[in-house]
């Protein structure tokens, strides 16, 4: 069984920029040594728009992986191969697989002309790949990037043998219900949803969550406690995510992510130019919010 279909949480490791604007590798490998030492159950590179792929080419996103998987301390790495066409992610989810990738996410996008995929075309299109990827795939559905696979959908993409799990992000708590009967519990495939939504996923009987670095430490206490069978302290937990980071979602999420980041003692930098970054007072509310629950470094 792939290891996408047990429980427990993936992080999701940001992409550090440098003032030039390249990668800064040094920083990237500081933050995969730290999320490596919470032991979650993967980590994600350059796969999800908080992780900035789509300003990365092929050539970075593998040399990101194979950093990863260098640092990782044998966490199983995940490779964003998301691309226009599935022939072309099955090339580069073969060469992730080549430097040591566990699996590799592709995201459910819309068509080239920008209108979204029917769910018999998003089905062949993962099939595809699934077909040609050495490593299990995980599917990727945010509606917010055009594209919005119903659960049927979903369902029978992952009738496929090497369709290891989705990640579901319309916090749509009917779907996730949908998906944790039809996917989870009929383990076809690991259900991962979001982080404001780890606990009632897994009491639903969903695998759990794929978050970004900065709500690891949280989710995996979320996850100790229902092992434990304290749901007093899993609910505790989960009331971190009341606050963090829809209070700081202003420019989007990744700013609100490497602030929390500097907050607990990961320093990623801001975001790329020409983007811009939480104000000074906006960091010092993050940093305090980690501070109250006590989640630095």
């Amino acid at each position: 069984m792939s290891f996408l279909r047990e429980t427990g949480v993936i992080a999701a490791a940001v992409t550090p920029w440098a003032d030039d604007g390249s990668v800064d590798l040094n920083r990237f490998d500081d933050q995969i040594r730290w999320i490596a030492e919470q032991r979650p159950l993967a980590i994600s590179v350059a796969s999800v728009e908080v992780q900035e792929y789509h300003l990365l080419d092929s050539e970075q996103r593998i040399a990101l992986v194979e950093r990863a998987v260098a640092a990782a301390g044998g966490i199983p790495v995940i490779g964003g191969v998301t691309t226009p066409t599935p022939r072309t992610s099955v090339v580069l989810a073969e060469r992730m697989a080549g430097i040591g990738a566990s699996a590799v996410l592709a995201l459910a996008g819309p068509k080239p002309w920008a209108a979204p995929q029917t769910g018999d075309e998003m089905v062949t299109w993962f099939g595809s790949l699934a077909d040609g990827s050495p490593v299990p795939v995980l599917c990727y559905s945010n509606p917010r990037t055009g594209s919005e696979p119903s659960v049927s959908a979903l369902a029978d993409i992952c009738q496929h043998e090497n369709i290891g799990a989705i990640k579901e992000t319309s916090r749509d708590m009917v779907k996730v219900l949908g998906l944790c009967k039809q996917i989870g519990i009929a383990g076809s495939a690991g259900v991962y949803i979001n982080m404001e939504t780890l606990m009632a996923t897994v009491l639903l009987g969903g695998q759990g969550a794929m978050v970004p670095a900065p709500g690891l430490p949280a989710s995996l206490r979320i996850l100790d406690a229902l092992r434990d069978g304290d749901l007093d302290l899993a609910r505790h937990w989960q009331l971190f995510f009341t606050d963090f980071p829809s209070r700081w979602m202003r420019l989007g999420l990744g700013p609100a992510v490497k602030a929390a980041l500097a907050a607990i003692g990961v320093n990623v930098g801001g975001s790329p130019e020409p983007y811009a970054s939480l104000t000074t007072e906006e960091q010092d509310e993050i940093r305090a919010l980690f501070q109250q629950w006590e989640l630095v470094r």
